[in-house]
């Protein structure tokens, strides 16, 4: 019993200290404006933000477009204070973005999403201290096909440094480590474009965090003939 509450006050010290770091980084969300659809041309979607995390830490998703559609030329930027949780959570460098092109600015319709983190540290009680640098993550979407990358400059894990150098991991490439589970670069395909994750880390329930998330789709494409 003593042992269930101190776990329950450990949780709801944390989500304390997140509600405090989102309130004073003033993170909005942004959307493009609301326009008619023409039946006749190719409807882009994107999304992109920096960083989410759930099950004991809840924070996110900061620096968080939204979903955005449209079939014009449009472009949207986010980038957000620096997020201190305590000393349980530093973010740094913070930013994603989503744009879209028609012709003429474009040869054909597409989107493009990216979000990138400059450094992330992740420091729970009872959990080895997690640390990254350099993530970014991007997908694009055209009619003809989707493509994604990821970048990771570094990533440490307790006292295991599991990358030194800048890297592009292949598509879905898995690291089990220390009970911790590591998806870099995540693709997933999706009914109209991509998904990617830059770094999908999992502690069994216990926590999940997502750095880097860039998602691009399009739909009407049988409109062009």
């Amino acid at each position: 019993m003593a042992r269930h509450r101190l776990h329950r006050n450990k949780r709801w010290l944390i989500q304390s200290l997140v509600a405090a770091a989102l309130t004073v980084s003033g993170l909005v969300v942004t959307s493009a404006p609301a326009q008619a659809l023409d039946p006749n041309a190719p409807v882009m979607t994107g999304r992109a933000f920096a960083l989410s995390t759930n099950g004991l830490l809840k924070l996110g998703p900061v620096a968080d477009t939204g979903f955005i559609s449209g079939q014009t030329d449009f472009t949207v930027q986010k980038c957000v204070l620096p997020v201190h949780v305590g000393l349980l959570v530093t973010v740094q460098g913070i930013c994603s973005n989503v744009s879209m092109a028609v012709p003429p600015t474009s040869p054909v319709a597409g989107v493009s999403a990216g979000a990138s983190v400059a450094n992330v540290t992740i420091a729970l009680p009872g959990l080895p201290v997690i640390a990254l640098r350099s993530v970014s993550a991007a997908a694009g979407t055209g009619c003809g096909g989707s493509n994604g990358n990821t970048e990771i400059g570094f990533l440490k894990i307790g006292t295991k440094t599991v990358i030194s150098n800048l890297i592009k991991p292949a598509p879905n490439t898995v690291i089990n480590l220390l009970g911790i589970k590591l998806i870099l670069n995540e693709q997933i395909n999706s009914p109209h474009g991509l998904i990617v994750n830059g770094v999908d880390l999992s502690i069994g329930g216990t926590l999940n965090v997502l750095v880097g998330s860039a998602t691009a789709n399009i739909a009407n494409c049988d409109s062009l003939g």
